[in-house]
Protein backbone atom coordinates (compact mmCIF):
# COMPACT_ATOMS: atom_id res chain seq x y z
CA UNK A 1 0.00 0.00 0.00
CA UNK A 2 2.84 2.38 0.80
CA UNK A 3 4.51 1.69 -2.50
CA UNK A 4 1.33 2.37 -4.42
CA UNK A 5 0.87 5.66 -2.58
CA UNK A 6 4.38 6.76 -3.44
CA UNK A 7 3.94 5.85 -7.10
CA UNK A 8 0.65 7.75 -7.28
CA UNK A 9 2.25 10.82 -5.70
CA UNK A 10 5.11 10.64 -8.21
CA UNK A 11 2.78 10.51 -11.21
CA UNK A 12 0.61 13.34 -9.84
CA UNK A 13 3.68 15.50 -9.31
CA UNK A 14 4.83 14.95 -12.90
CA UNK A 15 1.36 15.77 -14.19
CA UNK A 16 1.47 19.11 -12.34
CA UNK A 17 5.08 19.99 -13.25
CA UNK A 18 4.65 19.62 -17.05
CA UNK A 19 1.97 22.34 -17.52
CA UNK A 20 3.81 24.67 -15.14
CA UNK A 21 7.01 24.24 -17.18
CA UNK A 22 5.00 24.82 -20.35
CA UNK A 23 3.68 28.06 -18.84
CA UNK A 24 7.17 29.12 -17.81
CA UNK A 25 8.71 28.39 -21.20
CA UNK A 26 5.81 30.05 -23.09
CA UNK A 27 5.95 33.13 -20.87
CA UNK A 28 9.72 33.35 -21.47
CA UNK A 29 9.19 33.15 -25.25
CA UNK A 30 6.50 35.83 -25.18
CA UNK A 31 8.67 38.00 -22.95
CA UNK A 32 11.56 37.71 -25.43
CA UNK A 33 9.32 39.06 -28.21
CA UNK A 34 8.16 35.85 -29.84
CA UNK A 35 4.50 36.76 -29.96
CA UNK A 36 3.70 33.82 -32.25
CA UNK A 37 4.44 31.44 -29.40
CA UNK A 38 1.36 29.49 -28.22
CA UNK A 39 1.23 27.82 -24.81
CA UNK A 40 -0.54 24.46 -24.93
CA UNK A 41 -1.90 23.22 -21.59
CA UNK A 42 -4.82 20.76 -21.49
CA UNK A 43 -5.25 20.21 -17.79
CA UNK A 44 -8.82 21.43 -17.76
CA UNK A 45 -8.10 23.56 -14.69
CA UNK A 46 -6.77 27.01 -13.75
CA UNK A 47 -3.43 26.27 -15.46
CA UNK A 48 -5.14 25.79 -18.82
CA UNK A 49 -7.12 29.02 -18.27
CA UNK A 50 -3.91 30.88 -17.41
CA UNK A 51 -2.26 29.51 -20.57
CA UNK A 52 -5.24 30.78 -22.59
CA UNK A 53 -4.88 34.23 -21.04
CA UNK A 54 -1.17 34.24 -21.91
CA UNK A 55 -2.01 33.31 -25.52
CA UNK A 56 -4.70 36.01 -25.70
CA UNK A 57 -2.30 38.60 -24.31
CA UNK A 58 0.33 37.60 -26.91
CA UNK A 59 -2.25 38.00 -29.69
CA UNK A 60 -3.25 41.47 -28.45
CA UNK A 61 0.39 42.49 -28.13
CA UNK A 62 1.10 41.29 -31.66
CA UNK A 63 -1.83 43.30 -33.03
CA UNK A 64 -0.75 46.38 -31.06
CA UNK A 65 2.83 46.09 -32.30
CA UNK A 66 1.62 45.67 -35.88
CA UNK A 67 -0.53 48.80 -35.58
CA UNK A 68 2.33 50.68 -33.97
CA UNK A 69 4.71 49.61 -36.74
CA UNK A 70 2.23 50.82 -39.38
CA UNK A 71 1.94 54.18 -37.65
CA UNK A 72 5.73 54.43 -37.39
CA UNK A 73 6.10 53.60 -41.09
CA UNK A 74 3.41 56.13 -42.05
CA UNK A 75 4.97 58.80 -39.85
CA UNK A 76 8.44 58.02 -41.21
CA UNK A 77 7.16 58.28 -44.80
CA UNK A 78 5.46 61.58 -43.95
CA UNK A 79 8.64 62.95 -42.37
CA UNK A 80 10.67 61.85 -45.40
CA UNK A 81 8.22 63.58 -47.73
CA UNK A 82 8.33 66.75 -45.65
CA UNK A 83 12.13 66.61 -45.60
CA UNK A 84 12.17 66.37 -49.40
CA UNK A 85 9.81 69.36 -49.68
CA UNK A 86 11.83 71.28 -47.09
CA UNK A 87 15.11 70.60 -48.92
CA UNK A 88 13.47 71.73 -52.19
CA UNK A 89 12.15 74.88 -50.53
CA UNK A 90 15.58 75.61 -49.03
CA UNK A 91 17.23 75.04 -52.42
CA UNK A 92 14.76 77.36 -54.19
CA UNK A 93 15.14 80.00 -51.49
CA UNK A 94 18.94 79.83 -51.74
CA UNK A 95 18.71 80.21 -55.52
CA UNK A 96 16.34 83.17 -55.13
CA UNK A 97 18.65 84.79 -52.57
CA UNK A 98 21.64 84.23 -54.85
CA UNK A 99 19.78 85.74 -57.80
CA UNK A 100 18.78 88.68 -55.60
CA UNK A 101 22.40 89.19 -54.51
CA UNK A 102 23.55 89.09 -58.14
CA UNK A 103 20.81 91.55 -59.14
CA UNK A 104 21.70 93.86 -56.26
CA UNK A 105 25.37 93.60 -57.23
CA UNK A 106 24.61 94.56 -60.85
CA UNK A 107 22.38 97.41 -59.67
CA UNK A 108 25.07 98.62 -57.26
CA UNK A 109 27.68 98.55 -60.03
CA UNK A 110 25.45 100.52 -62.41
CA UNK A 111 24.43 102.82 -59.57
CA UNK A 112 28.02 103.62 -58.56
CA UNK A 113 29.43 103.88 -62.08
CA UNK A 114 26.69 106.11 -63.52
CA UNK A 115 27.96 109.48 -64.76
CA UNK A 116 24.82 111.24 -63.50
CA UNK A 117 24.21 111.81 -59.82
CA UNK A 118 21.71 109.29 -58.41
CA UNK A 119 20.14 109.51 -54.96
CA UNK A 120 17.51 107.43 -53.18
CA UNK A 121 15.20 109.36 -50.89
CA UNK A 122 13.00 108.09 -48.06
CA UNK A 123 9.85 110.19 -47.72
CA UNK A 124 8.25 108.41 -44.75
CA UNK A 125 8.96 111.39 -42.46
CA UNK A 126 7.26 113.83 -44.84
CA UNK A 127 10.45 115.53 -46.07
CA UNK A 128 12.50 113.38 -48.51
CA UNK A 129 15.73 112.29 -46.81
CA UNK A 130 18.77 110.88 -48.64
CA UNK A 131 19.34 107.21 -47.78
CA UNK A 132 21.80 106.37 -50.55
CA UNK A 133 23.91 108.24 -53.11
CA UNK A 134 26.32 107.19 -55.82
CA UNK A 135 29.87 108.43 -56.39
CA UNK A 136 28.80 111.06 -58.94
CA UNK A 137 26.31 112.57 -56.47
CA UNK A 138 29.00 112.84 -53.80
CA UNK A 139 31.52 114.43 -56.17
CA UNK A 140 28.93 116.81 -57.64
CA UNK A 141 27.99 118.20 -54.23
CA UNK A 142 31.39 117.97 -52.53
CA UNK A 143 30.28 115.57 -49.78
CA UNK A 144 31.34 112.06 -48.79
CA UNK A 145 28.64 109.39 -48.99
CA UNK A 146 28.36 109.24 -45.20
CA UNK A 147 27.90 113.02 -45.08
CA UNK A 148 25.10 112.93 -47.68
CA UNK A 149 23.15 110.08 -46.13
CA UNK A 150 20.63 111.41 -43.64
CA UNK A 151 20.43 114.89 -45.13
CA UNK A 152 17.02 116.19 -46.24
CA UNK A 153 16.96 117.03 -49.94
CA UNK A 154 16.19 120.62 -48.99
CA UNK A 155 19.79 120.86 -47.70
CA UNK A 156 20.95 120.62 -51.34
CA UNK A 157 18.27 122.81 -52.89
CA UNK A 158 18.97 126.48 -53.50
CA UNK A 159 16.67 128.82 -51.59
CA UNK A 160 13.96 129.27 -54.22
CA UNK A 161 13.65 125.54 -54.83
CA UNK A 162 12.94 124.54 -51.23
CA UNK A 163 9.39 125.85 -51.21
CA UNK A 164 8.52 123.61 -54.19
CA UNK A 165 9.63 120.35 -52.48
CA UNK A 166 6.30 119.51 -50.73
CA UNK A 167 4.23 119.89 -53.91
CA UNK A 168 6.73 117.97 -56.02
CA UNK A 169 6.86 115.20 -53.40
CA UNK A 170 3.05 114.92 -53.43
CA UNK A 171 3.00 114.60 -57.21
CA UNK A 172 5.77 112.00 -57.23
CA UNK A 173 4.04 109.93 -54.55
CA UNK A 174 0.89 109.93 -56.69
CA UNK A 175 2.90 108.21 -59.44
CA UNK A 176 3.91 111.19 -61.56
CA UNK A 177 7.44 111.33 -63.03
CA UNK A 178 8.89 114.84 -62.98
CA UNK A 179 11.73 116.51 -64.86
CA UNK A 180 12.66 120.02 -63.83
CA UNK A 181 15.56 122.42 -63.41
CA UNK A 182 16.61 123.45 -59.91
CA UNK A 183 19.57 125.11 -58.26
CA UNK A 184 21.72 122.99 -55.94
CA UNK A 185 24.26 124.04 -53.35
CA UNK A 186 27.64 122.38 -52.79
CA UNK A 187 29.23 121.80 -49.43
CA UNK A 188 31.43 124.87 -49.95
CA UNK A 189 28.33 127.05 -50.47
CA UNK A 190 28.66 127.51 -54.23
CA UNK A 191 25.52 126.95 -56.33
CA UNK A 192 25.02 125.33 -59.72
CA UNK A 193 22.05 124.37 -61.92
CA UNK A 194 20.89 120.78 -62.30
CA UNK A 195 18.26 119.03 -64.37
CA UNK A 196 16.47 116.58 -62.07
CA UNK A 197 14.53 113.53 -63.24
CA UNK A 198 12.54 112.19 -60.30
CA UNK A 199 10.21 109.23 -59.95
CA UNK A 200 8.89 106.69 -57.45
CA UNK A 201 10.54 103.24 -57.36
CA UNK A 202 10.03 100.13 -55.24
CA UNK A 203 12.88 98.17 -53.67
CA UNK A 204 11.75 95.06 -51.83
CA UNK A 205 8.60 95.98 -49.92
CA UNK A 206 9.36 99.69 -49.63
CA UNK A 207 8.94 102.68 -51.94
CA UNK A 208 11.61 105.33 -52.48
CA UNK A 209 12.03 108.48 -54.53
CA UNK A 210 14.80 108.12 -57.11
CA UNK A 211 16.41 111.39 -58.17
CA UNK A 212 18.79 111.50 -61.15
CA UNK A 213 20.55 114.87 -61.32
CA UNK A 214 22.64 116.21 -64.18
CA UNK A 215 24.89 119.25 -63.83
CA UNK A 216 23.79 121.60 -66.63
CA UNK A 217 26.24 124.41 -65.90
CA UNK A 218 27.90 124.11 -69.33
CA UNK A 219 24.54 123.91 -71.08
CA UNK A 220 23.31 127.01 -69.29
CA UNK A 221 26.53 128.84 -70.18
CA UNK A 222 26.11 127.83 -73.84
CA UNK A 223 22.49 129.02 -73.80
CA UNK A 224 23.54 132.35 -72.30
CA UNK A 225 26.29 132.72 -74.90
CA UNK A 226 23.83 131.95 -77.68
CA UNK A 227 21.34 134.47 -76.31
CA UNK A 228 24.07 137.11 -76.05
CA UNK A 229 25.25 136.38 -79.58
CA UNK A 230 21.71 136.50 -80.92
CA UNK A 231 21.11 139.79 -79.14
CA UNK A 232 24.35 141.22 -80.56
CA UNK A 233 23.47 140.11 -84.09
CA UNK A 234 19.98 141.50 -83.77
CA UNK A 235 21.40 144.83 -82.65
CA UNK A 236 23.82 144.89 -85.58
CA UNK A 237 21.09 143.97 -88.07
CA UNK A 238 18.67 146.53 -86.70
CA UNK A 239 21.26 149.33 -87.07
CA UNK A 240 22.64 148.36 -90.48
CA UNK A 241 22.15 150.98 -93.22
CA UNK A 242 21.43 148.17 -95.68
CA UNK A 243 18.03 146.60 -95.72
CA UNK A 244 17.73 143.05 -94.32
CA UNK A 245 14.61 141.03 -95.13
CA UNK A 246 13.61 137.59 -93.79
CA UNK A 247 10.99 135.53 -95.66
CA UNK A 248 9.35 132.26 -94.63
CA UNK A 249 8.71 129.36 -97.00
CA UNK A 250 5.50 130.92 -98.30
CA UNK A 251 7.10 134.21 -99.38
CA UNK A 252 5.68 135.94 -96.33
CA UNK A 253 7.87 138.74 -95.01
CA UNK A 254 8.70 137.51 -91.51
CA UNK A 255 11.05 140.28 -90.42
CA UNK A 256 12.76 143.39 -91.72
CA UNK A 257 15.18 145.81 -90.14
CA UNK A 258 14.20 149.51 -90.32
CA UNK A 259 16.12 150.10 -93.55
CA UNK A 260 14.63 146.98 -95.11
CA UNK A 261 11.11 147.86 -94.01
CA UNK A 262 11.38 151.29 -95.66
CA UNK A 263 12.89 149.75 -98.79
CA UNK A 264 10.21 147.07 -99.24
CA UNK A 265 7.36 149.49 -98.52
CA UNK A 266 8.67 151.95 -101.07
CA UNK A 267 9.00 149.27 -103.77
CA UNK A 268 5.94 147.13 -103.05
CA UNK A 269 3.81 148.92 -100.52
CA UNK A 270 4.01 145.76 -98.38
CA UNK A 271 4.81 145.45 -94.69
CA UNK A 272 6.01 142.67 -92.36
CA UNK A 273 3.53 139.81 -92.26
CA UNK A 274 2.34 140.14 -95.87
CA UNK A 275 3.12 137.85 -98.81
CA UNK A 276 5.42 139.37 -101.46
CA UNK A 277 5.74 137.52 -104.76
CA UNK A 278 8.18 139.88 -106.51
CA UNK A 279 10.34 142.94 -105.92
CA UNK A 280 10.84 145.38 -108.76
CA UNK A 281 9.57 142.74 -111.19
CA UNK A 282 11.88 140.02 -109.99
CA UNK A 283 10.51 136.93 -108.18
CA UNK A 284 11.32 136.92 -104.48
CA UNK A 285 12.54 133.34 -104.62
CA UNK A 286 15.25 134.31 -107.03
CA UNK A 287 16.49 137.04 -104.72
CA UNK A 288 16.58 135.04 -101.50
CA UNK A 289 19.82 133.86 -99.96
CA UNK A 290 19.57 131.02 -97.43
CA UNK A 291 21.27 131.60 -94.09
CA UNK A 292 24.48 129.61 -93.46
Amino acid sequence: GLVLSMLASFFLARLMVRPIRALQEGAAQIGSGNLDQKITVTTGDELESLAGQFNQMATHLKESYAGLERKVEERTAEIKERNVLLRQEIYERERAEEALRESEGRFRTLFDQASDAIMLLDFSSGVPVIVDANKAACEMHGYTRDELIGKPITALDYTEGRSLVPERTRRIMSGEQLTFEVGHVRKDGSSFPVEASVRLIRIGDKSYIQAIDRDITERKQAEDERKNLTSTLNTLVEHMPEGVLLFDGKNRLAHANPAGADYIKTLTGKVVGEVIEDIAGRPVKGLLVSPP
